[in-house]
Formats: C-alpha cells, sequence, structure tokens
C-alpha cells in the first residue's frame, strides 16, 4: 500500500493578466495528471481530524 499526503488546490486565487496566462495555468494543472497513480485511490479523513464533532472515518464520499 501506498500512502499520499494531503493535496490541496485553490483554484479561485489565480490572477492571469496577460492572455497566455490561462494556457500557462493549463499547462501546470496537466502536468500533475501524469503523477496520479493509475490504481484505484482510497481517501480517508480519519487523521484529517477535521470533523471534530463527528467520526470522519464515517464519512461517505
Amino acid at each position: 500500500m501506498h500512502l499520499l499526503g494531503t493535496v490541496h488546490l485553490t483554484l479561485g486565487v489565480m490572477t492571469l493578466l496577460k492572455a497566455k496566462d490561462p494556457a500557462k495555468a493549463t499547462e501546470g494543472f496537466n502536468s500533475i495528471k501524469s503523477t496520479i497513480p493509475t490504481k484505484s485511490v482510497k481517501i480517508s479523513l480519519c487523521s484529517l481530524q477535521t470533523f471534530p464533532s463527528t467520526n470522519a472515518c464515517h464519512s461517505a464520499f
């Protein structure tokens, strides 16, 4: 089993001032795809402790 750390992308905070900036941003996001494993990915919130009043291990996606 391979463990993957937290991946967080904030998509709404980009300033695209020049005409070529959207293409550069798209290229950057597309380069991330090459690092994504082709096997099934299991997502678990158990260790993130983001939901203090609930048991995150029982969250469904």
